[in-house]
């Protein structure tokens, strides 16, 4: 707090404007010494640019419709108001579980590891099968959390970065990992890793120093809590890894069923309100590393004028996925034609592929005895819900 430094040997009716604003008369005759003359603002109290502290709340005056406020350093900020801080601060994707493309509940075999909601894969290390599904117990703000059974071991999110760079993950960098869960966050997790993928042994370099602890916000719904911790990166991605792989609490920690809703990874030492993309946005993030494709009624043609030779059948993809590198199951897909008879399975390889352009061409082994003759690839009917659905992976 700083003082008034009224003048020194002042003379009767001396008048003198302090630094809180409030001009000051002396009166040498009455005693009263120094007497304010406008005594709004009088109470104000003002704290130093430099080596000074303020303790309570700092109160803005209301600014016109042309007024401005500037810093020259950051300004840091729990909401906007009162909702979500704008610009796509979620570096996590899929935060709100709601794209399970590849079913709605997943089997984790034995000592393995596997991707389950769109962009989060998770591990297994005992003797039994576990099993990750959605579940619709979600907390304020959520339609659907992630549930695992008791012995799921380990759960994250592997986080591009492009062309082994550290993208925004840079060394000295401050970010805040959250999420609800009706959990009591007691255990700690590992560090953030540079990784070449989930799985990446080559590149496995800690980029937080230490095992990641939860502290509770204080935010609640019913059974359901907010957990949040902040870290520093501490080491930069010097082996050109893919990713920052970011782990998760996870259900074998605590050997009872888990839920997680709300995952969130922002700049800043604070966890904000939760970011809400529009859907739309959040299932073409996710199609970057793995889509699915309706094959029913893509047609093509016995190649030229000899039977027997191989085709190539155009997937347009919904959109460019993250490399050409992927892997392409149509094991649900059967062709059939004129000169083909009854359906059979196709072999399809994918030969020439541009996922990273937004189309592959599949290779078709055809058979018949026609040249020239259309077919139509169709779904087999082998009692899956994948009938005629073709997939392409490009996950890390």
């Amino acid at each position: 707090m700083s003082t008034l430094q009224f003048p020194a040997s002042p003379n009767d009716g001396d008048s003198f404007t302090a630094s809180n604003g409030v001009t000051y008369t002396f009166d040498a005759t009455g005693g009263t010494g120094w007497t304010a003359n406008n005594p709004v603002g009088i109470d104000d109290e003002y704290v130093n640019i430099d080596g000074d502290t303020m303790t309570g709340d700092l109160v803005l005056p209301n600014l016109e419709a042309s007024g401005n406020i500037s810093a020259d350093g950051d300004i840091q900020s729990t909401s906007q108001n009162g909702g979500q801080l704008a610009g796509f601060r979620n570096q996590i994707i899929n935060g709100t579980f709601s794209a399970w493309q590849r079913g709605d509940s997943v089997t984790v075999a034995s000592n393995n590891n596997t991707y389950t909601a769109d962009r989060f894969v998770a591990f297994t290390n005992g003797s039994s099968a576990e099993t990750v599904s959605r579940s619709n117990d979600a907390p304020l703000g959520a339609a659907y959390s992630f549930e695992m059974t008791a012995n799921v071991s380990a759960i994250g999110q592997a986080i591009e970065v492009e062309n082994g760079s550290e993208g925004p993950f840079t060394v000295g960098s401050t970010w805040t990992l959250s999420l609800w869960t009706k959990t009591n966050l007691t255990a700690t997790n590992s560090p953030w890793r540079w990784r070449n993928s989930f799985t990446g042994s080559s590149v496995s370099v800690e980029a937080i120093a230490g095992n990641v602890t939860w502290t509770a916000t204080g935010e609640t719904d019913g059974a359901w809590s907010r957990w949040s911790t902040t870290q520093t990166i501490t080491a930069g991605n010097v082996s050109g890894g893919l990713c920052l792989f970011v782990y998760l609490p996870y259900a074998g920690q605590y050997s009872a069923t888990m839920n997680l809703a709300l995952i969130q990874l922002e700049p800043g030492p604070v966890a904000t309100p939760f970011e809400h993309r529009h859907i739309v946005t959040e299932i073409a993030l996710c199609q970057r590393y793995y889509q699915q494709i309706s094959a029913n009624g893509l047609p093509w043609l016995n190649a030229g004028a000899t039977v027997g030779e191989p085709t190539y059948v155009n997937v347009k993809l919904s959109t460019p996925m993250r490399t050409a590198a992927i892997t392409a199951d149509f094991t649900h897909v059967s062709y059939q034609g004129v000169g083909a008879g009854t359906s059979i399975q196709v072999p399809i390889t994918s030969v020439q592929n541009y996922a990273h352009r937004g189309t592959v061409l599949l290779y078709v082994p055809t058979t018949g005895t026609t040249p020239n003759e259309i077919r139509i690839l169709n779904g087999v009917g082998d009692g899956t819900d994948r009938k005629g659905i073709g997939s392409f992976d490009a996950e890390l």
